[in-house]
C-alpha cells in the first residue's frame, strides 16, 4: 500500500513539473538597436521601450541587451547597422533566439511611420508585421511604442488613444496637441432668436400701444471670444464672451452681451455651457388697466391719481435700460480640415417669456 501511494505522489509531481515546464517555455526574441532616422528620438531609447513592451505581452522571453551584446561581441559580430532579415537572422543564430524583432521609425511628411517586423530566425521569414502612421509627438513616444507592439501581437487597442495619436484633425487635446495647437472657436456667430410669451405679444403690438410692430423671431449676429483654461482627458473647460446685436432685420437694435462657462468633449465636439446675459432695450413704467390695456405712468395720472401696481415693461416708447437673464446652451463643433463649424441651441427662461435660439459660426484652427 505504501509503495502504491509513493508511486501516485511521484506521478503527480512529475505531471506538475511537466506542466510548469511547459508553461515556462516561451519562444525567445532578440531585439537589437532600432533603425531610427530623421526624427528626434534616440535609437537606444526606442529599443529599450520595445524590449519593455514585448516583455509585457508575456508572449516571448526577451533576451537581455547586455547578454546579447556579450554573445555578439564574443562571436565578432558587428550589430551596428544590422536592420535587414538576413543580418538579423545571423545575429539570432548566435543568440540562440527563435525570433528577432526589426524596428524602423522614419519621418513621413509631418508625421512619422513606425514599422515592426518579427522575423523567424531559421527561416528568415516575417512572422508578424505592423506599419502605422503616427503624429509627431515626442512626449508620447512611450504610448506610441506600446500601441505599436500591441498591434504587432494582435492585442486590443484603445480606440480613444489611437485616435489622439494618429488623427491630425481630431478634436485637439493634451495628447495630440500639447503645445502647438488648440481647438479655439473664436469667430463670428449668426443665428435666430424666437421670443415667446408676453415678450412676443409686445413685439407684435402696434407702436402706438408700446409694441414694436415686428415679428418675435429675429436675426442675431455677433462674435465669440473663447478661452480654454483646462484641457485634460476627454474634456475641455471653456470661458466664452459673446457680444451680439439682435433685431436689425425687424428695424430694431438690441445689443447684448453673454458670458458662458462650459465643457466640450475632445472626442466628438459636443459641448454644454451656461451663464448670464444682458441686453439693452427700451422700457416704460406703467400698468395694465381693468381691460388689459397697457398705460404708462403719465397716461394713468391724466385719468386718475389712484395708480395700480406699477412695473417696468418692454415698451418701444420708453427709455433705454439694461435687463438680464440666464442662458443655457448646448451644441456641437463640426470639423473639416482646419475649419471648425460650431452649431449651438440656447434657451433663456424669463417671467415675461422664454427665448429660444440657434446659432452657428466658423473659424480656422488657431496656433497657440
Amino acid at each position: 500500500m505504501k509503495t502504491t501511494f509513493q508511486i501516485v505522489i511521484l506521478a503527480l509531481a512529475t505531471i506538475i513539473n511537466f506542466q510548469a515546464s511547459a508553461q515556462k517555455k516561451k519562444p525567445t526574441v532578440g531585439i537589437l538597436k532600432a533603425d531610427v532616422s530623421g526624427v528626434q528620438f534616440n535609437a537606444e531609447t526606442i529599443s529599450t521601450l520595445i524590449r519593455i513592451e514585448m516583455s509585457r505581452t508575456d508572449s516571448f522571453e526577451v533576451i537581455d541587451k547586455h547578454d546579447a551584446a556579450k554573445l555578439l561581441g564574443d562571436a565578432g559580430f558587428k550589430a551596428d547597422g544590422c536592420y535587414g532579415k538576413i543580418c538579423l537572422s545571423e545575429a539570432g543564430k548566435i543568440l540562440g533566439a527563435d525570433f528577432m524583432l526589426a524596428a524602423t521609425i522614419a519621418p513621413y511628411g509631418e508625421t512619422m511611420m513606425v514599422s515592426l517586423n518579427l522575423i523567424q530566425v531559421n527561416k528568415q521569414f516575417s512572422g508578424k508585421t505592423m506599419s502605422r502612421e503616427f503624429l509627431m509627438l515626442p512626449q508620447e513616444i512611450n504610448t506610441i511604442i506600446a500601441m505599436s507592439v500591441k498591434e504587432l501581437m494582435g492585442k486590443e487597442l484603445d480606440p480613444k488613444i489611437m485616435v489622439n495619436l494618429t488623427k491630425k484633425f481630431h478634436y485637439e487635446n493634451a495628447i495630440n496637441t500639447p503645445k502647438e495647437y488648440r481647438l479655439e472657436l473664436d469667430g463670428p456667430r449668426f443665428g435666430a432668436v424666437l421670443n415667446t410669451g408676453e415678450t412676443a405679444t409686445i413685439i407684435r403690438a402696434p407702436k402706438s400701444q408700446g409694441g414694436f410692430d415686428a415679428q418675435p423671431i429675429m436675426f442675431q449676429f455677433g462674435y465669440q471670444f473663447e478661452k480654454q483654461y483646462l484641457n485634460q482627458g476627454e474634456l475641455q473647460a471653456l470661458f466664452e464672451v459673446i457680444p451680439t446685436i439682435t433685431g436689425l432685420d425687424q428695424g430694431i437694435f438690441i445689443p447684448g452681451l453673454t458670458i458662458l462657462h462650459g465643457l466640450r468633449t475632445n472626442r466628438n465636439g459636443w459641448e454644454f455651457a451656461f451663464g448670464p446675459t444682458i441686453r439693452a432695450s427700451t422700457y416704460a413704467y406703467g400698468a395694465y388697466d381693468a381691460n388689459g390695456v397697457w398705460m404708462r405712468e403719465g397716461e394713468w395720472k391724466k385719468k386718475t391719481d389712484d395708480l395700480p401696481g406699477m412695473e417696468w415693461r418692454l415698451d418701444s416708447r420708453g427709455q433705454v435700460m439694461i435687463s438680464s437673464s440666464f442662458v443655457f446652451a448646448f451644441g456641437r463643433s463640426f470639423k473639416s480640415g482646419n475649419l471648425n463649424v460650431p452649431m449651438n441651441f440656447f434657451f433663456s427662461p424669463s417671467r415675461s417669456g422664454a427665448r429660444f435660439g440657434l446659432s452657428f459660426g466658423f473659424n480656422g484652427r488657431a496656433r497657440d
